[in-house]
């Protein structure tokens, strides 16, 4: 099943291989690994049961009552991670994300306020899927020790998690910091396996050494190092960004970095953060360009109320008469399923039977 080392049994769940056959919900697997972080499991069935999720058409229900009483029906496509809609939704948004970020950031010739940063987790030290579970509470204690033993509250970050290399598939993450204080720093040049390294190190090799000591965790009753911690200076605002959004879409979509977006599925987590102070200016900043999203910018015009109605299979749905008399006017819906269904006012009762009594609705 899930095991190489145990053969486990799902009964709570029913016959796994059915369970694949329509994948409407990702949780029950997310349920079972998170309860069972020692077991080894199989990456290569974990990775198609991910894929299995992603691919899945899934809508959500609303029912939007207007002013005047009339009722329509919105089935929207579900954005589940690792999907192309999931990634578009999420492309304006880490836009933004990225504009509030360069705001902050301070760069001369010899000084820099912001640090790039990737923490990598030491396999000896923890498992695999405890790990993936458990890197942004790693995560947060390492910034929560910067702020409290180094800079202080006025301090702005980005991070995103990557997929860490072929050999271990550990979480490995990338993070900016802006700082309140300009530091200096110089270039460094390197030779290994015969290529040349340039990065830009800080001159306070004290400071560096205590924001490594930073990234620990509880072992035994005493405190060891958690693994290896990179630090270097930003010397371009530009490179800084387009290094961390090319890891931020790397773990958007499945078919950019399978094994990123599976155990990130799978242990029911997120790809990237940022301070709050950062999502707070990028809202602004959405705002400012009339960009906040389908969801958000719709709601704002809307002078009734909206009810969740559940969130179903595409298979369930679009056999209903209805809605399949409206699919039909749809270019190959079956292989392309539309982003948006509208059910008018005048079928929305026989829907909402039908929904109730006779769909499947998953959580």
């Amino acid at each position: 099943m899930f095991s190489v080392k145990t053969q486990i049994e799902l009964s709570e769940y029913g016959d796994i291989n059915a369970y694949l056959e329509s994948m409407t919900s990702i949780r029950p697997v997310q349920k079972f690994i998170r309860g069972n972080p020692q077991l080894t499991y199989n990456e290569p069935t974990l990775v198609h049961i991910a894929k299995r999720y992603v691919n899945t058409n899934m809508y959500i229900a609303l029912s939007y009552v207007d002013a005047d009483g009339k009722e329509q029906i919105f089935f929207m496509k579900s954005p589940k991670r690792g999907s192309k809609l999931y990634a578009k939704l999420r492309e304006s948004r880490l836009k933004y994300v990225a504009m509030a970020m360069i705001e902050q950031m301070k760069i001369t010739p010899t000084q820099s306020n912001t640090l790039f940063i990737t923490l990598t987790i030491d396999p000896k030290k923890v498992g695999l899927i405890n790990a993936w579970i458990n890197q942004s509470k790693y995560l947060s204690a390492f910034i929560r020790k910067l702020v409290e033993q180094l800079f202080g509250p006025d301090i702005f970050y980005l991070w995103t998690v990557e997929c860490q290399n072929k050999k271990t598939h550990y979480p490995h993450i990338h993070l900016l910091v802006k700082i309140p204080k300009m530091l200096p720093y110089h270039l460094h040049i390197s030779k290994k396996n015969g290529k040349i390294y340039r990065t830009y190190r800080l001159n306070d090799y004290k400071l560096v050494r205590k924001i490594k000591s930073l990234y620990v965790i509880k072992m035994r009753g005493k405190y060891e190092q958690l693994g290896w911690v990179d630090v270097q200076a930003v010397h371009s605002i530009n490179d800084a960004i387009e290094y961390v959004i090319k890891y931020l879409y790397k773990s958007i979509l499945i078919k950019e970095d399978e094994l990123a977006t599976t155990y990130l599925l799978m242990v029911g987590r997120r790809n990237w953060g940022a301070s709050r102070n950062i999502t707070q200016r990028a809202t602004v900043l959405a705002q400012q360009y009339n960009a906040t999203g389908l969801l958000q910018s719709n709601k704002n015009n809307l002078t009734g109320t909206v009810q969740y109605l559940g969130t179903y299979a595409f298979e369930d749905i679009y056999w209903i008469e209805p809605i399949y008399k409206i699919l039909q006017k749809t270019p190959n819906f079956k292989e392309d399923p539309p982003p948006l269904i509208i059910i008018p006012d005048e079928d929305v009762p026989e829907i909402k039977r039908i929904l109730n009594h006779y769909v499947v609705k998953t959580n």
